[in-house]
């Protein structure tokens, strides 16, 4: 019964939704992979952030998550959790991963240049 209704569930919500939530965890998982690496816990990026943990640790688990957000995690992390490039046929975006061999894989997610963020970057 349970897995029929998941089943109902994940076939009635929209692709943009699966895509969103497949990108957002890609980022989430990278977040805790570079803490893991670095030896920080929630509490230190909350000290260097100045910020409670609380908010520290709904970042981590998917709240509030913002682009801004995620540049001071970055700065704090000393390294990029996405990556994006200008090309000639708009903007690419990649979430850095690491993977077993600790050799750095891209996943990239392709923004066709007529789209929202390509115009507010004016990219051609």
């Amino acid at each position: 019964m349970r897995n029929e209704r998941a089943r109902k569930i994940l076939a009635e919500t929209p692709a943009e939704t699966k895509k969103f939530v497949s990108k957002y965890a890609d980022i989430l998982v990278r977040i805790h992979e570079l803490m893991k690496e670095r030896g920080l816990k929630q509490k230190d990026i909350a000290e260097k952030l100045e910020k409670q943990p609380s908010e520290i640790s709904k970042w981590l688990n998917g709240h509030n998550l913002t682009l801004k957000s995620i540049a001071k995690l970055e700065v704090v992390l000393d390294t990029d959790i996405l990556i994006v490039s200008k090309t000639r046929k708009g903007i690419k975006i990649s979430v850095s991963k690491v993977n077993v061999d600790a050799d750095k894989e891209y996943k990239t997610y392709d923004i066709k240049p007529k789209s929202r963020a390509n115009k507010l970057l004016n990219v051609s």
